[in-house]
């Protein structure tokens, strides 16, 4: 699981998805968009909301059905049930099934499976273009130590070496205090560590007195560091010159 920013709210969640950078909330906010917008009434120039394919506001399309109820009801229907037809794609005759068939039975699958292909080819090119999918990535993820924002080809859920190394410490301080073996503010704090550190690569405290090694041959223990310091630099140079 990853913690994400939402480019939307700026609400920081958890996804195991690469890809998301919408939180829930907002993710369904959009799908009701993508079902219910808003349309200009071809009748009265209305704003509404409706459907993807409504053309009229609800009062113009009640308007619509009364006056198409009222034209069948006089006249009747234009085709009957059983009767003959042709089909708008082909051009040949079928047997009308129902008030709304358009297409012989051979094409009707086709026409239809292509008329919503077409409408999800245009989607896609809408809302999915890659350069508009790496820019809504970019910056996204939050990192789980530090808090601060990254991007990052990698499924990872920290934004550096040392985060990364502080999580897994953190990880295994979880796992010792289940299993009794340390103290739970180790948790929440980075502890110390139980030796005095010198700063100088090579020279390391052992039992009360400074131990030098140069790539890991043991040289000797001194009192202090600056003496521990001093036979290296001299070592050092000596190697140097030789």
């Amino acid at each position: 699981m990853r913690q994400i920013k939402c480019r939307n709210c700026g609400t920081i969640f958890l996804t195991d998805k690469q890809e998301s950078s919408l939180c829930p909330e907002c993710v369904k906010e959009i799908r009701k968009k993508a079902v219910y917008r808003e349309h200009n009434c071809i009748d009265c120039g209305r704003q509404f909301m409706g459907y993807p394919k409504s053309k009229r506001c609800p009062e113009c399309q009640a308007k619509i059905n009364r006056e198409r109820n009222k034209k069948y009801k006089k006249n009747g229907p234009e085709r009957k049930l059983g009767g003959e037809d042709f089909c708008q794609n082909c051009g040949k005759p079928y047997i009308v099934n129902s008030g709304r068939q358009k297409y012989c039975p051979e094409c009707a699958e086709i026409v239809v499976r292509e008329t919503l292909n077409k409408g999800k080819r245009e989607w896609i090119k809408e809302h999915r273009d890659p350069e508009k999918r790496r820019e809504n990535q970019k910056e996204r993820r939050v990192c789980v130590v530090c808090g601060k924002n990254f991007s990052s080809p990698l499924p990872t859920i920290t934004c550096s070496p040392e985060c990364a190394k502080e999580q897994k410490r953190r990880k295994q301080a979880i796992a010792d205090v289940k299993r009794g073996r340390l103290n739970p503010a180790r948790i929440l704090s980075k502890m110390p560590h139980p030796n005095p550190q010198s700063g100088i690569r090579g020279i390391t405290w052992h039992q009360g007195k400074w131990q030098l090694q140069i790539k890991g041959k043991y040289i000797g223990i001194y009192n202090t560091i600056d003496e521990a310091a001093a036979v290296k630099k001299s070592m050092e140079e000596k190697q140097h010159e030789d």
